[in-house]
């Protein structure tokens, strides 16, 4: 069981957009900053080699799985 885990926005984003789940209220319109488009994907996989490290994630078939509780925390 998690007791407390952080977020930074591009892990929030990672994880939301791996769940297909809708920004948050209050991330604005460029909710990546003033990332370039080509360089999100670049942001996207450093993020997720974190929270594949920090046990958020798993890898299956090259797709990212959330963790149970995680998942039912965002949605």
């Amino acid at each position: 069981m998690i007791n407390e885990i952080q977020f930074s926005q591009e892990e929030l984003l990672y994880l939301l957009r791996s769940l297909d789940l809708p920004d948050l209220t209050g991330m604005g319109d460029l909710p990546w900053g003033q990332i370039k488009q080509d360089e999100i994907l670049l942001v996207m996989e450093t993020v997720g080699r974190s929270l594949l490290a920090r046990k958020i994630i798993r890898l299956s078939n090259n797709q990212a799985i959330v963790d149970d509780e995680i998942k039912t925390l965002l949605s």
